[in-house]
């Protein structure tokens, strides 16, 4: 089954989110998280592993990307896996899109230039982990 693995990086209350650039085959312009497809032969794990290092340069043990949740999306038909790397670096090279950008969680809930596949890993990220509201206002 096709899958795509994505990763929330954290340091403390703050997200650090990919700016897709103009020419990124979906979501241009949009913030989203760091990941993407699995290849053939590949865990939900290493692809999570394997794109922050294709798109960053934290550095990073493959333990400290820790595993959140997975749910199916069917608007992509995949499945879904969403993990956790916490840091305490302040500033990083990002090496796909336009850079990366801090935001608040709170700042991220039905923001419009989010993607909808991060809209919707946040609610069930915050849900889980009880951090914030997410009910509409």
């Amino acid at each position: 089954m096709r899958f795509a693995s994505g990763t929330f990086i954290r340091r403390g209350d703050m997200f650090a989110l990919q700016r897709r650039d103009a020419n990124a085959p979906t979501n241009p312009n949009k913030l989203s998280l760091f990941g993407g497809s699995g290849e053939p032969g590949e865990t939900a794990h290493d692809c999570a592993v394997r794109e922050l290092r294709e798109e960053t340069s934290l550095q990073f043990r493959p333990d400290d990307v820790v595993p959140i949740m997975e749910y199916y999306r069917s608007d992509a038909r995949r499945m879904q896996y969403i993990f956790e790397l916490r840091t305490s670096a302040e500033d990083f090279e990002v090496f796909e899109g336009l850079g990366f950008e801090w935001h608040h969680a709170k700042e991220l809930i039905d923001n419009q230039e989010t993607t909808l596949g991060f809209q919707e890993a946040l609610r069930k990220y915050m849900e889980m982990k009880g951090k914030i509201d997410v009910s509409a206002n």
